[in-house]
């Protein structure tokens, strides 16, 4: 309680909502969850399908719009095709009518308009104009009174291609029911009225067809189109054009005539389409409607062909052709004869495209809903599954290595499960046999394998250590008067107080033979921290050993030799039992020193004291025989005095 109230009130009322990550908290340096994979998993799905039914909504928004412009341009097209030939014929002034005529072709307009009104709730109207922009017929009798043609009429008539023209346009509309005007979108679907049939039209079919193909032609051809041009439009063209009236001269290049000449057929043609149409002609192009300029041009280029000037001749025929182009475009305009407009009311089809939206929305939003409900479902089987997984990490992690997990999914989970319990067991095993190996022998298992993957016999390498050996003295007699319960427990005390001693000072217990310890310590510090464990053991022996007199326990008191030199690492034994050892000279003269070495005395080799950089308080002792040494060996006593 004391914990929690020391905390922050955010985290206090956090644990309050996920009250796990109170538990979790007191493990110390384990991340609290609070948006875990449920959460994560939910939010990520819902992302996934909002973006996914965003754009379906998009898809479906375009492709609805799309859908409805084609079903728009179709239902124009419908109707123009329908109303094009009526359209034509009651336009068209040239054509000589009767009254009776042009009423039957109006009433056909004007029915099949009718049946389109009623039958397309979009269509707000139907218009039909003359190549002034004037109304001919309209649905809408407000068409009739007006002075002006609306915008997307002025743009149909200067469309050249007869195609299909939108035009969108906004128009402010006030209801008798409600005070407040209303913006209304609409659309224009326009097509031009073009006349379709007549010399006109088949006059600019062939000058489009048969002029570019008649000046770069051989004679022969040209004779061939000529003749057909002048059999086609005899009627209209006169004596002038006959080529049977007028002899080719044989030598010098005849005068300017009119026979066999294009330029000039072509002229009078267009020249024709304009009066017969009863065209205006803007005054600053009248000139150019009489064929004056052209007998200019030609012999222009006769003198330029007498001159040689081949170029100049090729820059009049271009000069020809573009005005002759030119007069064709007149001819072209003079076809338009007005514009057949259809209105839809797009705020009507939009209402239809977003209602369809939002009813896939709506789908899409259920299908949401299930889909995360559903996704629920299975995480929290398989979190459920997780929780037992991490409460029963944090009881392992407590140290019960017994306790054992029971997940019954037949998924990646429960295998996760008996994965786990089996990685156990073995931990177990391989924690257990730690505790009877060296932290050599670990670190040579680690970073040494032999190509079967684990640790082989032979020598693994060559190092200069310093050990020292403990020796519980007395012990021996003691064991043989006590029961072998008694013995091990206090055995037990005297090498577990040594051993902590010793890995305090960052050294490696090689074994323990009995009563006695076995360590040794490498590094530039070796030998000051093989001094100082020896002292640290003697005065913690002194400790303990007061302690136990007065609780009245047995006491013993220890023996230490300390020395250091080059040894030979490396695995001794059989291929089915190895120890992790040191051998040389310097691990035998130790356990000489530890021998020689009373109750309560650290006898260290002159060679290991002189390696030490502290100064130590000792005392020179007689230089000791050791078997196998010809000469004696140096060694000092340590005076360590009491513990301050």
């Amino acid at each position: 309680m004391a914990a929690s109230k020391k905390q922050p009130l955010r985290r206090r009322l956090l644990h309050l909502l996920f009250p796990q990550n109170r538990e979790i908290g007191e493990l110390g340096n384990v991340r609290e969850v609070y948006f875990g994979l449920r959460s994560r998993f939910l939010g990520l799905l819902t992302l996934v399908m909002a973006v996914v039914v965003t754009v379906l909504a998009f898809i479906m928004y375009f492709n609805n719009r799309r859908l409805v412009e084609e079903e728009k341009n179709a239902k124009a097209r419908s109707l123009t095709h329908i109303l094009s030939g009526p359209a034509e014929f009651y336009l068209d002034k040239n054509i000589k009518t009767t009254p009776e005529e042009l009423q039957t072709k109006y009433q056909i307009i004007q029915r099949e308009s009718q049946n389109f009104l009623t039958y397309n709730d979009d269509i707000v109207k139907i218009l039909l104009t003359d190549e002034y922009g004037r109304t001919r017929f309209s649905t809408s009798p407000w068409d009739y009174r007006r002075r002006q043609a609306p915008p997307y009429i002025t743009e149909g008539l200067r469309q050249k291609e007869e195609k299909l023209l939108s035009y969108d346009y906004t128009e402010t509309v006030r209801d008798a029911t409600k005070k407040k005007p209303r913006e209304v979108n609409y659309r224009a679907i326009t097509y031009p009225i073009v006349l379709q049939k007549g010399d006109a039209v088949a006059i600019l079919k062939d000058f489009k067809r048969l002029y570019h193909e008649h000046r770069g032609a051989a004679r022969w051809r040209k004779n061939q189109i000529y003749l057909y041009l002048w059999n086609r439009y005899r009627e209209i063209l006169g004596k002038d054009f006959d080529p049977a009236a007028t002899k080719k001269e044989k030598g010098d290049r005849p005068p300017v005539v009119k026979s066999h000449d294009t330029d000039f057929l072509f002229h009078a043609l267009f020249s024709h389409c304009m009066t017969f149409r009863n065209r205006q002609v803007p005054p600053r192009e009248r000139w150019l409607w009489s064929d004056r300029w052209l007998y200019a041009l030609k012999e222009e280029k006769i003198r330029a062909y007498r001159d040689d000037a081949s170029s100049k001749a090729k820059e009049i025929d271009d000069l020809i052709a573009s005005r002759l182009a030119a007069l064709s475009d007149r001819v072209e305009e003079s076809r338009r004869l007005g514009v057949l407009a259809i209105v839809f009311n797009l705020d009507v089809f939009r209402k239809v495209s977003a209602e369809n939206i939002m009813l896939i929305v709506k789908i899409a939003l259920v299908m949401i809903v299930v889909g995360c409900i559903a996704v629920l479902v299975v995480l929290n089987y398989s979190i459920r599954n997780l929780k037992k997984l991490e409460r029963w990490a944090i009881d392992v992690g407590r140290g019960n290595l017994d306790e054992k997990i029971e997940i019954a999914s037949n998924d990646e989970i429960g295998r996760l499960g008996d994965i786990t319990n089996y990685m156990i067991d073995e931990i177990k095993v391989k924690y257990h046999l730690e505790k009877f190996v060296s932290q050599s022998a670990k670190s040579m298992i680690a970073g040494k394998k032999s190509a079967n993957g684990g640790p082989d016999l032979g020598v693994t390498g060559r190092k200069n250590l310093a050990f020292i050996f403990s020796d519980v003295r007395g012990f021996t007699s003691f064991s043989e008067k006590n029961d072998p319960g008694t013995v091990i427990e206090v055995l037990n005390f005297y090498l577990e107080l040594q051993s902590n001693i010793v890995k305090g000072n960052k050294g490696d217990i090689d074994d323990f033979v009995g009563d006695q310890i076995m360590a040794h310590f490498s590094g530039e510090t070796r030998a000051d921290r093989a001094i100082d464990t020896a002292i640290k053991i003697m005065r913690g022996v002194a400790r303990a050993n007061a302690e136990r007199s007065r609780s009245g326990l047995p006491v013993f008191e220890v023996g230490i030799g300390a020395h250091g030199g080059d040894v030979v690492v490396g695995n001794i034994g059989s291929r089915f039992r190895m120890d992790f050892a040191c051998v040389g000279d310097a691990v035998n003269l130790t356990s000489r020193l530890c021998s020689a070495a009373g109750p309560g005395e650290i006898f260290v080799s002159r060679d290991l004291f002189e390696q030490a950089k502290k100064k130590y308080d000792s005392i020179d002792r007689p230089p000791l025989e050791v078997k196998g040494k010809e000469k004696k060996v140096r060694i000092v006593m340590i005076n360590y005095g009491p513990d301050l």
